[in-house]
């Protein structure tokens, strides 16, 4: 596949998180910050889509032990705005892989987006790419000890 092609590809998918639970009724939370917030939420078990305007944590519950694509898109605007899971019922722990962050427009801060996740293998090329916005990496990969292999020289560009 050309170069080209493969920039295209990821421009064309949304953000996906594939999230494990393991046990009926567990928790999984996303906090959301800006000034303006308009994300969509596909939580990957066949539940309606979910629209959150408003900052603050949304939290979903997972009927039943599995494996889930979690689909995030829409925007955000203001200083400070973020998206990035909990702690709280080891939300973190439950991510363990990601795509680019293509569908999420104004993020400006990953201060603790991926803090303590689950994540095994590779961060994944042009993970960052396009968000230009972003200034702040504070703790964003922090207590990640599933990853393997190097930076990936394109994290921040296609």
């Amino acid at each position: 596949m050309a170069v080209g092609a493969a920039v295209a590809s990821h421009v064309n998918r949304p953000w996906t998180l594939r999230v494990q639970t393991t046990g009926l009724g567990e928790l999984f939370n996303v906090v959301l910050a800006g000034t303006t917030v308009n994300i969509n939420v596909d939580w990957g078990d066949g539940s309606a889509v979910e629209n959150f305007n408003t900052a603050g944590t949304k939290t979903h519950t997972y009927a039943a032990a599995g494996t889930y694509s979690v689909i995030i898109s829409g925007a955000l605007t203001g200083a400070g705005s973020v998206i990035f899971y909990t702690a709280a019922g080891n939300t973190s722990t439950k991510i363990k892989s990601t795509t680019p962050i293509t569908s999420v427009k104004g993020i400006t801060s990953c201060n603790s987006m991926f803090r303590e996740a689950g994540l095994t293998g590779a961060i994944p090329p042009q993970l960052f790419a396009y968000c230009p916005l972003i200034t702040d990496f504070y703790l964003t990969f922090l207590g990640c000890f599933g990853l393997t292999g190097a930076i990936p020289a394109t994290m921040f560009s296609t």
